[in-house]
């Protein structure tokens, strides 16, 4: 890895990472589709698929307009979030946890990557790439509606969860 030395190095280097990022989420979303059960997971993991396929197409307009080489492996970030998830879910033994799980690791997933697209722009305004930024600002926009979709399906995961019987309650 190409040593960093300033702004321009440090933007490039989170850029590649972030690239890296999202083919890696792709995957992953891959592998959650196999273990999903429910319709409604199933169906939000198709969409999310086709927005990270859409953020990879602005990184290519980012990364073309920035003369930015790819010079990153992929963060250990995105693998530590989605390597905690499968340890969990080598331990479940329900389609409602699994699931749950699942929801949850999208959510980390989201937030991280959203965290990293907010700073990039910090990085591409601090070293005078304004216009640039607009492509990033699509991105972000794209990573708060997969927000936003994934909470609403928490949400309605959680609604229909509360009215089952917990561990150890009787059913009247």
């Amino acid at each position: 890895m190409k040593a960093i030395n300033n702004y321009q190095d440090l933007a490039f280097t989170l850029l590649s990472k972030m690239y890296r990022s999202e083919h890696q989420y792709i995957t992953y979303l891959q592998v959650f589709d196999h273990k999903a059960s429910s319709t409604k997971l199933k169906s939000l993991l198709f969409d999310l698929k086709q927005s990270t396929n859409y953020k990879l197409y602005l990184h290519h307009q980012l990364i073309r307009r920035l003369k930015s080489p790819l010079n990153s492996s992929a963060g250990e970030g995105m693998n530590g979030i989605f390597k905690e998830a499968f340890l969990v879910l080598n331990d479940v033994g329900t389609k409602n946890i699994t699931e749950t799980i699942i929801l949850n690791t999208l959510l980390l997933a989201s937030h991280y990557k959203l965290g990293s697209y907010l700073t990039l722009i910090l990085y591409l305004r601090a070293i005078g790439f304004e216009n640039e930024t607009k492509i990033l600002q699509k991105i972000i926009n794209t990573e708060e509606s997969v927000l936003g979709r994934i909470n609403t399906r928490i949400n309605e995961e959680a609604m229909l969860n509360a009215y089952q019987p917990q561990y150890g309650e009787s059913v009247a």
